[in-house]
């Protein structure tokens, strides 16, 4: 069930929605500000009925993060660390397209490894890349701030 939920397909959240994530965010933030380790429990109530939940402080944090990107209007996915994304999966994680992904690959910019004939790129060496890409974009903006410096 829970993997059913996770593949729903992304989408901004509603307006009603970024309402409410703001407000359980500040509220959960709260909450991990807290100095003590004691643990944490959280009830919620559905149907007449009451369940009481402990709350591991690592996962408050995650959730409190999810929220706030939630508040922000942004639509959130989550993938584990050690994930194995298609060539669409990356493209999509870059903002860039899947040829254009593809072509990355093969000119060996981005790790990857076959699965038959599939690509799959780990996301660790994908965010290897985006940030290399970032260091190099503001080296270049630096470089192009110098240049214009020195032409005044």
């Amino acid at each position: 069930m829970v993997a059913n939920v996770l593949k729903q397909e992304h989408c901004l959240p509603s307006p009603k929605e970024i309402q409410f994530a703001e407000n359980l965010g500040r509220e959960l933030a709260a909450l991990c500000d807290a100095k003590d380790d004691r643990e944490i429990t959280i009830a919620f109530h559905y149907k007449s009925k009451n369940v009481e939940i402990p709350f591991p402080r690592k996962l408050l944090f995650l959730l409190v993060r999810i929220l706030e990107q939630m508040a922000a209007g942004n639509a959130v996915t989550l993938i584990p660390i050690h994930a194995e994304l298609t060539t669409q999966e990356a493209a999509d994680l870059l903002n860039v397209s899947r040829p254009f992904m593809v072509k990355l690959l093969e000119e060996k910019k981005i790790r990857y490894h076959k699965v038959g004939t599939h690509r799959r790129i780990k996301y660790e060496n994908l965010m290897k890349y985006k940030a290399q890409m970032q260091v190099e974009s503001e080296e270049a903006m630096d470089e192009l701030t110098r240049l214009g410096q020195e032409l005044e």
